[in-house]
């Protein structure tokens, strides 16, 4: 008989007001190496730091498949959500990306995973495709290129090149083996740049079509004006002609 006992250490960086939820930490092996997994948005706010939400327990399922001891989730956003939010509520979080960025300063960033696991959905948000690349750029920047990975699992994964999210990988492939593979930030740099030039593009043009059509609408609001102008000039005219050649009774 064999009796193996286990603790996770779990702490949460949250803001004063509970609001907020920047980092879960949690530990249970010092002599194991660490992963970061940056997701979309957390549920879980300090007070309740002993619980786990779906994506979380999927992903503490599988983190001895990475042979981590201890692992930093993290998001695109920091505002706690108890369900899903609808996009106009997540608006740009400045202080949640410095805080990532501060992370990823640290000198054992060099020694960390970083799983890029935030999914495909929210792909034409403007707010969150902008912080993707914000985020890549950073990692790109400090040359952690080969720390930058992303979860595979089973065959034919064909949503891995964007990051699979936890909870789709925990529902599809959570009896597999999961494995980290090299996330290619180059690839999703430019998918992103693209979007983000293109949706700027289109704005522009948005701006040229609206201001033509404000100009048109206001020559033909010019012209029209001069019409009825004519009109009545020429109406009171002929009225003019008829009293004057009307016979006295």
């Amino acid at each position: 008989m064999i009796r193996k006992q286990g603790s996770i250490e779990t702490t949460v960086v949250a803001s004063d007001d509970g609001k907020q939820t920047f980092e879960i930490f949690k530990k249970w092996d010092e002599d194991r190496r660490m992963g970061m997994v940056i997701e979309l948005y957390p549920t879980i706010s300090a007070e309740r730091e002993c619980e786990m939400d779906l994506s979380t327990m999927h992903l503490m399922n599988h983190v001895r498949d990475f042979e981590w001891g201890a692992v930093r989730i993290v998001n695109l956003y920091s505002t706690v959500f108890p369900g899903k939010p609808t996009t106009n509520m997540l608006k740009q979080d400045m202080e949640n990306v410095a805080y990532i960025e501060n992370i990823l300063d640290k000198a054992d960033s060099a020694d960390m995973d970083i799983v890029i696991a935030w999914g495909s959905s929210l792909s034409t948000h403007m707010n969150t495709v902008e912080t993707k690349s914000d985020l890549l750029q950073m990692m790109k920047n400090r040359g952690l290129q080969s720390r930058v990975k992303c979860i595979v699992a089973g065959a034919g994964d064909e949503e891995a090149a964007q990051g699979t999210h936890p909870l789709f990988l925990g529902l599809h492939h959570g009896k597999d083996e999961w494995n980290l593979e090299v996330f290619d930030i180059d690839k999703a740099l430019a998918e992103l740049d693209a979007y983000i030039e293109g949706r700027a593009e289109r704005k522009k043009e948005q701006r040229k079509e609206k201001a033509s059509a404000e100009n048109t609408g206001a020559i033909a609001e010019k012209i029209t004006g001069h019409v009825k102008k004519a009109a009545r000039k020429k109406a009171k005219e002929e009225k003019s002609d008829v009293s004057e050649n009307q016979e006295p009774a």
